[in-house]
């Protein structure tokens, strides 16, 4: 079997009627990147604003050396 060199972990929600401030409410968590449907948005960060097609909610894990998804 091959050995992992990196691994990170996210949870992801995605939906036109998703409300982020309610998701963070409900999770009891920041989320690492949120936003409404219909909002501007500069994600990837290099790229010009541009309005989101649909709601979304991530957390995510910073990159670990082999396999910790574990404690991500």
């Amino acid at each position: 079997m091959a050995e992992i060199a990196q691994s990170s972990a996210s949870l992801r929600f995605f939906g036109d009627d998703l409300d982020p401030i309610e998701l963070t409410q409900l999770l009891g968590g920041e989320p690492t990147y949120a936003i409404k449907k219909g909002e501007l948005h500069t994600y990837p960060p290099n790229r010009p604003p541009r309005v989101a097609r649909t709601g979304m909610w991530r957390l995510s894990s910073e990159y670990g050396e082999g396999d910790q998804l574990d404690s991500q």
